[in-house]
């Protein structure tokens, strides 16, 4: 009885190997219809690649200017209004970007009719038309059976291409080939479409996406994917914005790196504005900071009044409109660099120039108070190059400033006490005489 249960339980329940034979079955016949449809791909793909040899770039010749005729002068003694600028008329292009030999793809098919052509895109096929919409649907321009098929013309199309619409059929391919990429270019102008539609500020704030957007696009027309690749991607109704979100998750720490930078970049311009603020200007000359181990502080405060004078002169560019200037000219300057340098600076430029009668005498009896013991060959490297009238306007902005300062100063500070009121408070406070004492009674 037991050897009989040890050869029951070795032939096991045929259920199972009749499902497991059925599953190997299944399996065999879809890896012989993978098998098939990659070798159709790939048939078409060489097939496609082959007619190219038929092809030739055109390289473009650079165009030569036209020549302009040169106006003559009007006879006329008014002068003529100015002519808003013409647009410039709409470019095309004159010459086809491909030489395709024509009789040679009519030898091997005669019922080639042209060859799209999109660079962008890496499209680029021969174009037939049959009798009807299906002669072409999966056969090759050789006349292979194939799933892949051909671009071919609607049937009711003229072959000339002289109707005002001509329909052209190609199959969306998983391989990204016909028109399989035309998926993400026309994900990416939908999405164009409606960032246009969008007010400034929100268009600023998808810039960034829709940059990465278009290099992804590109990216696309140069990779080379694989058949399970592609038809991943094109399963969905977005890939473009799938592949955008799974990029965007690798650039958190690359993003992270660029907000730092715009960080420590405006921390490293605000610390150098502060140090050039702070910076103390150094009153007396080379040989004496020579003389008492000095010539650092010389150094910096000499390199800080020639980026002032250059401060100063982009202020009155900047303010002066040709006929005014701004009365917050000086604002800026003064901040950045402090009151007592942009005096040294305008000061030596007036003491050097004192010849010059477009100074008022009133500042240059001001520049006159603000001493300066360098050279002159130091001293003009700071000299302003400004127009002299407008730089006298710049000085009284600088000196109702430096006013309106001390001004303020007084005010902070508490007034002094006069005399009698210092009287009053050292004086002791009255106090009532005490009473006699009286003597007993006699």
């Amino acid at each position: 009885m037991g050897k009989q249960k040890k050869k029951q339980k070795k032939r096991g329940n045929p259920l199972w190997t009749l499902v497991f034979l059925a599953a190997l079955a299944v399996f065999c016949f879809s890896g012989y219809k993978l098998i098939g449809i990659y070798l159709d791909y790939k048939t078409g793909t060489d097939e496609y690649r082959d007619l190219q040899q038929y092809t030739t770039e055109i390289t473009k010749t650079p165009e030569t200017p036209a020549t302009t005729k040169t106006e003559e002068p009007q006879a006329e003694s008014e002068p003529a209004e100015p002519s808003e600028p013409e647009p410039e008329p709409l470019s095309y292009p004159t010459e086809p970007p491909l030489a395709v030999d024509f009789e040679s793809l009519k030898a091997i098919n005669p019922d080639v009719k042209g060859w799209l052509y999109i660079e962008a895109l890496d499209i680029s096929y021969p174009v037939v038309q049959g009798p009807d919409n299906v002669a072409y649907l999966h056969t090759t321009y050789e006349g292979t059976s194939n799933f892949a098929g051909s671009i071919f013309l609607d049937y009711q199309n003229q072959d000339d291409f002289s109707d005002g619409n001509t329909i052209v059929y190609g199959h969306n391919m998983k391989n990204l080939s016909m028109f399989g990429k035309l998926k993400q270019m026309k994900e990416q102008e939908k999405y164009r479409d409606w960032l246009k539609s969008q007010p400034p500020e929100e268009i600023l704030h998808h810039t960034y996406e829709y940059t990465v957007r278009e290099d992804i696009v590109m990216a696309m027309e140069e990779l080379e994917l694989t058949d399970a690749q592609a038809q991943a991607l094109l399963e969905s109704p977005s890939p473009l914005a799938d592949v955008y979100r799974y990029f965007e998750k690798l650039e958190t720490g690359y993003m992270d790196v660029i907000r730092d930078s715009i960080e420590n970049r405006a921390d490293d311009v605000c610390r150098a504005k502060e140090e050039l603020r702070t910076t103390p200007v150094y009153p007396h000359s080379a040989a004496y900071a020579r003389e008492h181990r000095e010539l650092e502080q010389y150094r910096v405060s000499n390199n800080a009044n020639l980026q002032c004078k250059e401060s100063i002169e982009a202020a009155v560019r900047e303010h002066f409109d040709g006929m005014y200037l701004s009365h917050d000219a000086a604002k800026g300057v003064i901040e950045t660099y402090g009151m007592e340098r942009v005096a040294l600076v305008l000061a030596n430029t007036v003491q050097l120039q004192d010849w010059d009668g477009r100074y008022s005498r009133r500042n240059k009896e001001w520049a006159k108070t603000i001493p300066n013991d360098n050279p002159e060959t130091v001293r003009c490297g700071y000299v302003l190059n400004s127009h002299p009238a407008v730089l006298d306007g710049f000085i009284d902005l600088v000196r109702e400033e430096q006013q309106r300062s001390r001004t303020q100063g007084e005010k902070i500070q508490p007034s002094r006490p006069s005399v009698r009121d210092k009287l009053k408070q050292e004086l002791p406070a009255h106090k009532p005489a005490a009473p006699k004492k009286q003597g007993p009674e006699r």
